[in-house]
């Protein structure tokens, strides 16, 4: 283990160890404590030999690794992405001792979301990996299928189809322009955005937080927009397969106007305001 410990480390990946037959981090900070440094690398495998090797994805190894797991659908599912959007190109890859298997990609620019598909992770900025030669708490061990190569080890970036996927775009403004004439939309707030996009084939698939994960209707896998991202209440849409622009940000008003009334806004409002709840009247 020491060996492939100090070669991970040559190559700039931050290790640290993993207690044996295992994927928990023996040291106390996890992997917080990896690092390329010899001498300390030499005292946690000295002291221990059959010590896992864990390694810190993110910024601080260059890479973000798709972790798929074929026990919850992800080989099933990667396999159904690969079909319709072509092939992964080629890159450092291994077999995890489960059963897995981890595809290593230059680490993209901007917030990842968890997950790819079903059974497909994406673990970058504070993941971690466990890597070949460890041994899996099934009793198999960990293997590369494609074995980095200390001579060449700048990694491909992702085709773009999954980092259209994975890449959390950043909120476009949906404030009303200066000067606007347009009625304040008071009645979103007491409307949900499943109420507005549940009933047009949009299904709700994952939650982080306050911010939910959309797909749009027709498609099986895959995120196809985000609600309430950093808590903006917009619609973030990034995928050109509907009726919104691709990468645009859009308030409950545009939302409705567009889905329900083939961008008509006069009807978005009236029905937005008529959700908003009325003062009493005056005595």
């Amino acid at each position: 283990m020491l060996t492939w410990a100090l070669f991970y480390a040559s190559i700039g990946w931050p290790v640290f160890p993993v207690t044996p037959a295992s994927k928990t981090p023996s040291t106390r900070h996890g992997f917080k404590d990896a690092t390329t440094d010899e001498a300390q690398i030499r005292v946690w495998w000295e002291a221990r030999p059959d010590l896992n090797i864990g390694i810190a994805c993110g910024k601080d190894a260059g890479f973000v690794v798709l972790d798929v797991d074929p026990r919850n659908g992800g080989a099933i599912a990667l396999d159904a992405l690969i079909s319709e959007h072509g092939q992964f190109p080629p890159t450092v890859t291994a077999q995890t001792g489960g059963g897995g298997q981890h595809y290593l990609f230059a680490l993209p620019e901007g917030r990842l979301r968890r997950t790819l598909c079903e059974g497909v992770d994406v673990q970058g900025n504070g993941k971690y990996i466990v890597v070949a030669p460890s041994v899996h708490p099934d009793g198999g061990r960990y293997t590369w299928l494609e074995a980095p190569d200390a001579d060449h080890m700048e990694l491909p970036a992702l085709p773009q189809w999954a980092l259209d996927m994975i890449v959390k775009p950043e909120p476009a403004s949906t404030d009303v322009p200066s000067g606007s004439s347009a009625p304040a939309d008071a009645g979103s707030g007491f409307t949900s955005w499943a109420d507005i996009l549940e009933p047009h084939g949009w299904v709700a698939v994952a939650a982080d937080g306050d911010e939910t994960y959309w797909r749009r209707p027709g498609k099986n896998e895959g995120i196809s927009a985000t609600t309430n991202y950093n808590g903006n209440d917009a619609l973030i849409v990034f995928t050109t397969s509907t009726d919104f622009e691709g990468g645009a940000g859009y308030r409950k008003v545009d939302a409705l106007a567009i889905l329900k009334y083939g961008g008509d806004y006069p009807p978005a409002y009236a029905e937005l305001n008529l959700l908003a709840p009325r003062s009493a009247p005056p005595p």
